[in-house]
Parts: C-alpha cells; structure tokens; sequence
C-alpha cells in the first residue's frame, strides 16, 4: 500500500494532485475528442499526431492492459487461495492439499471462469460487473473502516501473524504460513528485538525514497484516460459545463473511495501494511473475507474486458503465476504506461491541437501543455 510507505498526510497529499492532475488532463482530451470527432483514444492520437504516433499509442496501451490483467490475475490468485485454504484446509488430507494452492486456484478459475467470458463476440453481457465491483469495493471501505475505528492506530498490526522476510517482519494473512503471531514475538525473533519505530507508529510524513516508488501506484490508480474518450463521445449533449461537472465528480468519488480505504488500512496496520491491503487482514476474517470473494468474482468478470483475446488472458494469467508482488507490477505498469496515457500522450496532443487552432494565448497554452509532459516524464 503506498500510504504506508510515505504517510496519511503525504498520501493524502498524493490523491488530492493526482486527482487534480487527471481531471485536468480529461479537460484537454475533451478539447480534443471535440475538435477530432473521434470515438476512441487512439483515434485521436491519429488525427492529431500521425499514424506512427498511433501505432506507439496501441503498443503503449497493450502493455499497460496486460499489466493490469497481471495484476488483476494476482488479485484472483491470491484472494481466492487465502479464503478456500482457510475454508477448506482443515477438510483436506495432506495428499490434497494441492487443490487449494494458489496456483491452481488460479489455474482452475482461469480455465473455468475467466477464459469462457473472453470467447464472447459481444462483451456487453458482462455490464453488470461494474455493479459487482463497485458494490465489493464500497462493501469492504465500510468493513475496513469499522475495524479501524474500533482499534487502537497500529491496533492489528500488533495482533496480526507473521513470517521473517530477510531479517524483517512480514505480515502473512495465512495462518498455516506464518511463524509468528503478534508483532512482538515477531520483531523479538526475527528482527533481535529491535523494533522498527517507523513502521510501527502511525506517520504523517515520512521522508525517504518511497515517495518517488509510490508515485507510479498513484498514477496508476488515476489513469481514466483511455475510457474517457468513449464515455464523451457516448454522453448526450456533451457542453464543456456537462463534461465538467461528470469529471468533478467522478474525481471526488474517485478521492473518497481511495482515500477512506487507505486511511482505514494505514491507520490499523502502519507501516506494515502489505501491498494489498487485503493480504494484511487474516484469512480467518469473515466479513473481509467476503470482499475478497466479491472482488474476486468482479475481477474475473472484468478481465475480459482488458483482455484482447484469448491467448492475450491466458498469457497474462501464466505471467502472475510467477509474479505474486501486486504492488512491483502495479508499480512498474503505472510508471512506464499510466504516465504516458495519463499526461505524456495527451499533452503532446493538446500541443498540437493549440497550434492547428492558432489560439490567441498559443504561447501560454504550449507552455501548459509542455508543463504536463514534464510532469509525465518525472
């Protein structure tokens, strides 16, 4: 979780720019959709920079769909395994307990749930899926949120259960896994009593090299761009008031969900807060084990919808099966595409569009626009 790895206040920091920095660049590729007419993001790339430039735009955009796939792919493998092991474990002999390995949990809800889905000719079948997600996803903000406001900051960070990673205390949601309940025991063991102050306290700011690691999650978790083209070209009577308003707040919505979330997991596990905020909470939590179900479902309903055929899922699938660090590939995915589609791409576009309408403020509006590449590159 990045909060955990830079602080509430600087998190809360990160959400606020970002969200601004989003909805700014949805206003210019408003500007655009209108001036080019086109339905689709790289449509407009087209229009306004060039095949080749259209061509960059595709690759870019395949690449950071099959990271979100990967990533929703570790999602799956990693909810589902620690809710069927905690649930079905203790049923199994020794000679069993393959079934309910995290690879082929993911095996089988690839071959069985998520590949059929992908062979449809028309994905309008699965429209319900943003009901499921957005249902899971406000479920569990409530859940977290009452388990936090009912423990002490840091509270289940001290009572959960851990494994020694490297010298280091390491939550593990699985109890079978873990070597170690309670963090005391763990830092007495594993870290020679020498308790990590940081990560152990709840920190406003915390100033280290994580701030610019963080900074590709915060990308990711923003990068809207892609849809928005569509959802404009698809809205009645799209007046820049209109576009406005649904960008304001959809961003605020955005903000909310987000912050809430991360608030409630940074302020019961700390710095020790995993990657997923999930795989802090033990297996044996029932009400979140319920969202993990939920997520679960709608992410395997929802992976079609990024992937582009059937090979393109199963590849991905494969892919998480040796990745299991959701926050490196969130990470990586939202440095290398989510800037490019989020500010690089669409300011070098409102560049262009400045210049083919020869506006009064030219000089100005460029200046804006070189701004946002800048931004994008750092």
């Amino acid at each position: 979780m990045a909060v955990g790895k830079i602080g509430w206040g600087f998190g809360l920091a990160m959400y606020v720019f970002f969200s601004f920095f989003a909805g700014l660049t949805d206003e210019m590729l408003y500007l655009i959709q209108r001036y080019t007419r086109q339905n689709t993001y790289s449509g407009c790339v087209r229009k306004m920079l060039g095949r080749k430039a259209e061509w960059f735009t595709d690759l870019i955009q395949l690449l950071y769909s099959f990271g979100a796939c990967v990533g929703y792919a570790i999602i799956i493998a990693d909810e589902l395994h620690l809710s069927i092991a905690h649930l079905l474990r203790s049923k199994l002999s020794p000679e069993w307990e393959w079934l309910v390995s995290r690879e082929f949990v993911l095996i089988f809800v690839t071959l069985f749930i998520i590949l059929p889905p992908s062979l449809l000719k028309k994905i309008t079948a699965l429209r319900f899926t943003s009901f499921l997600a957005i249902s899971g996803i406000l479920y569990l903000t409530i859940v977290m949120l009452s388990q936090a406001i009912h423990t002490d900051p840091c509270g289940l960070a001290a009572a959960a259960k851990y494994i020694c990673n490297q010298g280091v205390c390491q939550i593990e949601a699985n109890a079978a896994a873990a070597t170690c309940n309670g963090l005391s025991a763990c830092v007495k063991t594993c870290q020679g009593g020498v308790s990590d102050i940081v990560r152990s306290t709840s920190n406003a700011f915390i100033f280290s090299r994580n701030i610019f690691l963080a900074l590709p999650i915060f990308c990711y978790g923003h990068c809207s761009q892609v849809q928005f083209i569509p959802i404009v070209a698809d809205l009645k009577e799209p007046t820049k008031k209109r576009v406005s308003a649904v960008i304001f707040f959809a961003y605020v919505l955005i903000f909310c969900v987000y912050t809430l979330n991360s608030l409630a997991g940074y302020m019961s596990f700390c710095g020790y807060a995993t990657g997923n905020i999930l795989d802090s909470y033990d297996s044996g939590n029932v009400p979140i084990m319920v969202g993990r179900f939920l997520i679960a479902i709608a992410l395997c309903f929802t992976f079609p919808l990024y992937g582009y055929n059937v090979i393109y899922v199963s590849f991905s699938s494969i892919t998480a099966l040796f990745l299991d660090q959701l926050y490196k590939v969130v990470a990586l995915t939202g440095a290398l595409g989510g800037s490019m589609i989020e500010a690089i791409i669409p300011a070098a576009m409102y560049i262009q569009f400045v210049r083919e309408t020869d506006d009064p403020v030219k000089g100005m509006k460029t200046a804006y626009g070189v701004f946002f590449i800048v931004l994008g590159v750092v």
